[in-house]
């Protein structure tokens, strides 16, 4: 009995003090990050945890990301008809809360999720999903387990307004699923997905982002940028630059992301694996921002420091700040992934 008691009296020491916090977590020092971690109009700090973080999150799951998932065919994602009745929620999603905007038959913001592999599946705010009616992009993480043949409810705001109708070569000739990950939308319109949760505000941002990098769509699709070839060129040059960054630390869950003047959001992860399978898609939405609004860089580490504070140094606050200005996703109890802009 007394070992069982201290065994839980260590678990829950753990638990409280593996916070996302300056105790747990840290930051390069300035000259590093001048060095290394700057590129033109970006530069990223990279946040180290402790082995009591480390630790304490041991136990998280080694998940599937979308992209993995879609290219070894352990999802299958399609269209809502209207008329279909609602199925499972996701993330605590609502019937009424999904049926935001239908059009011939089907729902905008809301998709069919099917896990057909036995996987625990992570979807994260932002990426970009091709195919069906229309392409759109992911409304906010979610955890999708093995699904048993149950198609669930998928959360998604539409990114192309110019279409709803299949395309003939939708995955080798499966026109209602969605078979590639695009690129992830940029900072500021994964704020508005995040933050405003509103359509409207959703295409008003991909249109801005669209017109800023010269790239035409007759549908008006986020996925053009993949066509305009200057904005091409240059985010091949970050991509080069930062390709590597996930992998220089052993001990990294997550980066402060700076362009020109300002510091444009922050992303932290409950496991280094999990940050470095997901940064991949993080860092070409940094690099687009950076490409469509960034300058030469600005910001140095004291201000990313005085930054930090508002989210590191109070615990009770924590949540409370962060979703005044971005979100937290939890599974259970555990803190998934922080993201704060």
């Amino acid at each position: 009995m007394k070992t069982h008691l201290t065994y839980l009296l260590l678990l829950i020491t753990l638990s409280v003090s593996a916070q996302y916090n300056w105790d747990n977590l840290g930051l390069l020092e300035e000259t590093q990050v001048n060095e290394l971690y700057t590129f033109q109009s970006l530069r990223l700090y990279p946040i180290l945890a402790n082995q009591v973080f480390e630790q304490a999150h041991q136990n998280v799951g080694n998940y599937v990301t979308l992209k993995e998932a879609l290219e070894q065919d352990k999802v299958l994602i399609t269209e809502m008809s209207a008329i279909i009745p609602t199925a499972t929620p996701t993330n605590g999603t609502t019937g009424e809360e999904s049926q935001q905007i239908v059009r011939g038959g089907a729902r905008v913001n809301t998709l069919f999720i099917e896990n057909t592999s036995m996987d625990t599946i992570y979807l994260m705010a932002g990426e970009v999903i091709k195919g069906g009616k229309q392409n759109r992009v992911i409304a906010q993480d979610v955890l999708i387990p093995p699904s048993n043949g149950e198609k669930v409810d998928l959360s998604v705001f539409c990114v192309e307004h110019g279409r709803w109708s299949y395309s003939d070569n939708d995955n080798d000739g499966i026109p209602a699923s969605f078979g590639i990950i695009s690129n992830a939308t940029t900072v500021q319109t994964t704020k508005v997905i995040d933050t405003e949760k509103d359509q409207s505000k959703v295409w008003d941002s991909v249109r801005g982002v669209m017109s800023k990098n010269d790239a035409v769509s007759g549908t008006g699709t986020y996925t053009a940028l993949e066509d305009a070839e200057e904005f091409k060129a240059e985010l091949n040059g970050y991509l080069a630059h930062f390709e590597n960054f996930a992998s220089s630390f052993d001990n990294m869950i997550g980066v402060v992301v700076v362009c020109g003047s300002n510091i444009v959001c922050l992303d932290m992860f409950a496991t280094k694996e999990l940050f470095r399978k997901e940064f991949s898609g993080l860092l070409i939405s940094y690099a687009t921002e950076a490409i469509t609004n960034g300058e030469d860089v600005k910001i140095f580490r004291a201000e990313v420091v005085k930054y930090l504070d508002k989210v590191l140094n109070d615990e009770d606050s924590q949540e409370e700040i962060v979703e005044q200005s971005g979100k937290i996703f939890k599974s259970g109890k555990t803190k998934m992934h922080v993201r704060y802009y």
